[in-house]
């Protein structure tokens, strides 16, 4: 569900829905900033997109982690173990990728256009299948 919050947020299907209509949203206003190299100008949409992406994943983690009982040991949520993704063009997208997230933890992935991000969470997901490694959910 995180995920999913995360991603929406992050591609905006609402742009596309309303993009015919000649309405710009902040993801677009961003993109055209960046894309003309006013990155000043671009910053504050930018965060504004990232703060506003953050909100629902730390109310629902909080609302996870009153919702079930404490315990001593930390449990795994999620483990990637050597991932690799390849694309048929050959194209190396991920390349032994290793992370351990404890129930309750939160993520961030951070990287320029085309490192991987997205497809990595499409992996865990289950959207798209790994070339290489496991998820172990």
């Amino acid at each position: 569900m995180l995920l999913v919050v995360s991603e929406v947020i992050k591609e905006l299907p609402a742009t596309l829905i309303l993009r015919p209509f000649n309405f710009d949203t902040v993801a677009v206003y961003t993109y055209i900033y960046a894309a003309e190299e006013r990155m000043y100008d671009a910053a504050a949409p930018s965060i504004a997109i990232v703060m506003v992406g953050l909100i629902p994943i730390i109310i629902l983690t909080r609302m996870i982690r009153t919702s079930r009982p404490a315990s001593r040991d930390s449990m795994t949520a999620l483990e990637i173990k050597d991932l690799s993704h390849f694309y048929v063009k050959g194209k190396n997208v991920l390349s032994n990728v290793s992370l351990e997230l404890e129930e309750g933890e939160i993520l961030s992935i951070l990287g320029p256009s085309g490192c991987g991000k997205t497809t990595l969470l499409r992996i865990i997901a289950g959207l798209e299948k790994e070339t290489g490694g496991s998820v172990l959910m």
